[in-house]
């Protein structure tokens, strides 16, 4: 990526956040930015194709100088500006919330463990549990907060667990005025003393359950204990389509039919506490079908609020999708965890900065949230391509172009790019000429 000119879309965000992360020069921060939004790689490969950037090492020590403070203050910025939007119409919103890889390698980091994937690739990095807000009519995901995350029964570096951590950040968001939205999750949170805490706070839950879980019809002592596929057979089914985002007119039907049956149960923490008992809870369960003659599920949902359907819950486990797809847009397209950092202070900027391009691209570049983020980001790196080589045609002897042959030369492959060793052509200016192939 040839890139002559500060990218557009990294000034826009770099004047909004300026005065919180201004520890660092302006152009520094522009171009942290530009890394992320052009999914490079490493700060050396950002210097190279990037000539008005500063050097290698001043990019590389301005990372340590972005205090925590700093990034928490541009957290609360962010979450003001989403505020807003989430204030003019609450039902159009619900909070999401999902652990994510961050293989971030730097020893001795918060949350920092070796990880196996669901393919059983082992990696060395910390998980992240990641709070986001999803608009239901536009499927746009804006993440809101964030804390690093062990999946362990004892988490040695916070002292909680994942399911406390999500409570923490859900708190955080309240005490920033935040309305009590909806909230959705996977099965890695349906325990029951999680559901308890969130009922306590006043937040009306659809969270997955693990198809292993047993429920009872009533709470009778002498109550059978049952799996929650036996416990809906026989129950009527209704269809539905359920899609990521709300349909617009014209797509109606676009979706796959799917079939839902629901019923109120009992359903029990999968421990004892410190009573010997295993605390109870009273809620919908929804068993969502691929067919309607179908016997046996392939997911089920749980909510406190009784008086919603099951094809609510679906499309609240459809909605929650979308936090997934905010996930693999920030690993495939904003250089999220990629960045290997000698600080926590540069692991976390590099987590934090995303967050705000993410925001800057739903919030303000495109508000009605229909465009995806690689499009967006394609569009400006195109508009930035355009933009260097109309730089290079009008002024094909300026400093930058002799920069950016210094930072490119091959004899500096897999070292650090420096500018003293341009490859100068044989120009003469005493006769008048100025002439530079570029291939």
């Amino acid at each position: 990526m040839m890139m002559f000119c500060v990218p557009l879309l990294a000034r826009s965000i770099a004047d909004r956040y300026k005065d919180l992360l201004g520890s660092v020069p302006y152009s520094v921060l522009c171009a942290y930015i530009a890394l992320c939004l052009f999914g490079i790689d490493s700060l050396a490969d950002l210097v190279r194709c990037a000539p008005w950037t500063r050097s290698l090492s001043t990019l590389s020590d301005g990372l340590s100088k972005i205090a925590p403070e700093n990034l928490n203050r541009a957290m609360r910025r962010l979450r003001w500006s989403v505020l807003k939007k989430v204030r003019k119409n609450p039902d159009d919103w619900a909070f999401f919330f999902d652990t994510t890889a961050n293989p971030k390698r730097v020893d001795g980091l918060p949350g920092r463990s070796m990880w196996a994937t669901s393919k059983g690739n082992v990696y060395d990095g910390r998980n992240l549990v990641v709070l986001v807000v999803v608009n239901k009519k536009t499927g746009a995901a804006i993440p809101i907060a964030w804390a690093p995350c062990i999946k362990e029964k004892d988490d040695k570096v916070n002292g909680k667990m994942a399911w406390e951590l999500v409570l923490d950040l859900l708190d955080l968001v309240v005490a920033s005025d935040f309305p009590k939205l909806d909230i959705g999750g996977d099965s890695w949170f349906d325990g029951v003393q999680f559901f308890d805490e969130l009922d306590k706070r006043g937040f009306m839950f659809n969270i997955e359950m693990k198809s292993s879980r047993t429920a009872k019809s009533n709470v009778a002592p002498n109550a059978a204990w049952k799996p929650l596929s036996m416990q809906l057979e026989g129950e009527a089914k209704k269809g539905a389509r359920a899609g990521t985002r709300e349909p617009l007119e014209e797509q109606q039907g676009m979706q796959g039919m799917k079939y839902i049956a629901s019923r109120i149960l009992w359903i029990r923490a999968s421990k004892a506490g410190k009573d010997g008992k295993k605390a109870t809870m009273r809620v919908r369960i929804a068993a969502v079908y691929n067919h309607q003659a179908e016997k046996t599920p392939f997911a089920f949902y749980a909510t406190n609020n009784l008086s919603k359907s099951g094809v609510w819950q679906w499309k609240m486990a459809r909605w929650r999708w979308n936090i997934e797809v905010l996930f693999r847009d920030l690993k495939q397209n904003l250089a999220w965890g990629k960045l290997s950092c000698e600080s926590h202070r540069g692991c976390d900027a590099f987590i934090v900065i995303p967050f705000l391009i993410v925001a800057h691209l739903r919030l303000d570049v495109d508000s009605s949230g229909r465009r995806s983020i690689g499009e967006m980001l394609a569009e400006e790196k195109y508009s930035s391509l355009l933009r260097s080589i109309e730089f290079i045609r009008a002024s094909p002897n300026h400093g930058l172009y002799e920069k950016f042959k210094a930072r490119m030369s091959p004899s500096r492959a897999c070292k650090k790019p420096v500018d003293s060793v341009a490859e100068r052509k044989n120009v003469s200016k005493r006769q008048g000429v100025s002439k530079i192939c570029i291939i």
